[in-house]
Parts: C-alpha cells; structure tokens; sequence
C-alpha cells in the first residue's frame, strides 16, 4: 500500500504509524508492562475504506509462538508471556 494511512487506538492510547520496509507498523507508545495483555481495537484508515481490528503486545507474540518450531523462539516468546503474566498479577494484588 502506497497511499496514506492513519491509525486510532479505543481507551484514549495514543497511536503512531511508522513503515518499515513493505510494512506497516502500529505503535502504542509508554504501553506499561501490566498492560502487555490488553486488547486495543485500532481502526486503520486509508484511501480504500477502514478496517478495525482487535489486538494486543501479545497477540504479536502469540503469533511468533505459533510460527517459530525451534525451542530457542519458543523458549523466548514463553519468557515475554511469563513477563506480561507476572507484571499484570503484581499490578493487580490487593
């Protein structure tokens, strides 16, 4: 895609839209790690129309995880996720 893009994030996150290459990348900037887990719906908008799509940090990972056989991406995707999982649960105690 050649043409202009904009991105919008729901819950008030600002979003910044950034290319790389043939790639688009989102970016939510100061996305605290209790956070990680989250579900953001972004809306993208381009010259064609808008798409809305629902994601989080680790719905990336997720993928990676899905992706990579060899024990060594496993091994680091699994450490991202226990990562998220602990600082959510610190976050959350009462």
């Amino acid at each position: 895609y050649t043409g202009t893009l904009a991105a919008e994030a729901d819950q008030s996150k600002e979003v910044k839209v950034n290319k790389t290459g043939k790639r688009y990348i989102v970016d939510v900037p100061d996305l605290a790690a209790h956070e990680l887990s989250k579900d953001y719906t972004i809306t993208i908008t381009t010259e064609g129309g808008t798409a809305t799509i629902p994601v989080s940090a680790l719905s990336y990972v997720k993928l990676l995880f899905n992706a990579n056989e060899t024990t060594l991406a496993r091994n680091a995707v699994a450490a991202i996720l226990g990562y998220a999982t602990a600082a959510y649960n610190l976050n959350n105690q009462n």
